[in-house]
């Protein structure tokens, strides 16, 4: 395991890092709002100082399109896992047993208001049960509206911000750090809701993305790494002989 992950940790720093941070151009995604009414309280993330490795890929992964965020995230699990558990990677729910996606992300016709609109999230269908957190971050706000009920905004502090809507209660403060996983609150109603659910919105550069391409990123990246390993563990080479420079 060991040995894998510094082949990996190598290759990635030999040539996709040397590619990656020397200034190439990078298309910018969409810098349009994503309005939220009702927050109750703001946080202004630290600026940190833009000289590690890890400062610059987060600075990469700021600047890229959703699109190439979820096609690098394998690449940037090598690379720092950390750093890579900062975009949301994990389904919001702890157990996905007896849950449905019950509305996608996209226009739809409401629920409620019987109108055409445009949903920027998911809704999670299932009994009442903790909310975690889908990547680190820190709570930016915490509030009420008419729509979202009671809701938590996360911000990832790498151009990612999570949106936890129609809780029935919540478990954290604004400005609180939260890590991956760790609960946020309990699913409810609130707000306009035909049943107990969850409403589940990624955001990039404030604009909304689909969240079903992020929920399972670490469960598959975890897949691939194991099917690797085994790969790697159950690999019988023919020829035994050493090689020149080891004799």
């Amino acid at each position: 395991m060991i040995i894998v992950k510094i082949i990996a940790n190598w290759l990635i720093l030999s040539g996709l890092m040397g590619g990656l941070l020397t200034g190439k151009a990078i298309a910018q995604s969409s810098s349009s709002t994503y309005p939220m009414a009702g927050s109750v309280n703001t946080w202004q993330p630290p600026v940190d100082e833009p000289d590690s490795t890890a400062d610059r890929w987060r600075r990469h992964i700021q600047a890229v399109s959703s699109d190439e965020a979820v096609r690098l995230f394998d690449t940037l699990f090598w690379l720092s896992p950390e750093l890579a558990q900062s975009i949301p990677c994990l389904p919001p729910l702890g157990d996905w047993s007896g849950n449905r996606i019950s509305s996608g992300f996209g226009w739809r016709s409401h629920p409620t208001l019987r109108t055409i609109r445009h949903h920027d999230g998911i809704d999670i269908a299932g009994p009442h049960q903790y909310v975690r957190a889908a990547a680190n971050g820190v709570v930016v706000a915490i509030g009420k509206s008419a729509s979202l009920g009671q809701y938590i905004r996360v911000n990832h502090l790498n151009s990612y911000t999570t949106l936890y809507g129609h809780l029935a209660m919540t478990l954290v403060r604004a400005g609180q750090r939260v890590h991956i996983g760790e609960t946020l609150g309990i699913t409810g109603r609130t707000g306009r809701a035909t049943g107990v659910h969850l409403h589940y919105s990624v955001l990039k550069q404030d604009v909304p993305v689909d969240p079903a391409r992020y929920l399972t990123l670490a469960i598959e990246f975890v897949n691939t790494y194991q099917r690797h390993l085994n790969r790697i563990t159950n690999y019988q080479p023919t020829n035994t002989a050493l090689p020149v420079w080891q004799k």
